[in-house]
């Protein structure tokens, strides 16, 4: 009976070890990330070793282009939510549906075409090697 008690004991303080270690981790994660909303940026600066004069045009570019990136990005989450929303409310209406499908398709490629004309925009700022290896690793991230 003594070794069932120690050994239950030991589990859970082996249980809240972990619990703890893994929380500690996490937390110890989110303290190192960067505060700065434009941490993007700061990244770009230094994975790409932009000039202090390459730097302040990418910075000037994404606080020229936020506002409308915001807005296409907004009307594509309305245009899917209403969707979203036909297909659980009449599903057997096809012309209903077709409409807002077009319509989130639509959304989406203007949202898809602004981020494609911001990246092409960055990368004319940067010097051709760094501007190659740009475009090649943004290439990846892009979604249809």
């Amino acid at each position: 009976m003594k070794k069932l008690i120690l050994f239950l004991i030991l589990i859970a303080l082996v249980g809240v070890g972990g619990w703890t270690l893994g929380y500690g981790l996490s937390v110890s994660n989110l303290q190192h990330q960067p505060r700065d909303p434009n941490g993007l940026l700061y990244w770009l600066r230094d994975e790409y070793h932009l000039s202090t004069a390459q730097f302040a045009t990418i910075k000037e570019l994404y606080r020229q282009n936020e506002p409308h990136a915001r807005l296409l990005a907004d009307q594509t989450r309305k245009a899917y939510e209403e969707l979203s929303e036909s297909l659980r409310a009449s599903p057997q209406d096809n012309n209903l549906i077709t409409q807002k499908a077009q319509s989130y398709v639509k959304a989406k490629d203007a949202l898809k075409r602004s981020h494609q004309s911001h990246i092409e925009a960055v990368a004319a700022v940067m010097s051709p090697d760094q501007s190659e290896r740009f475009l090649q690793e943004v290439k990846g991230h892009l979604r249809d």
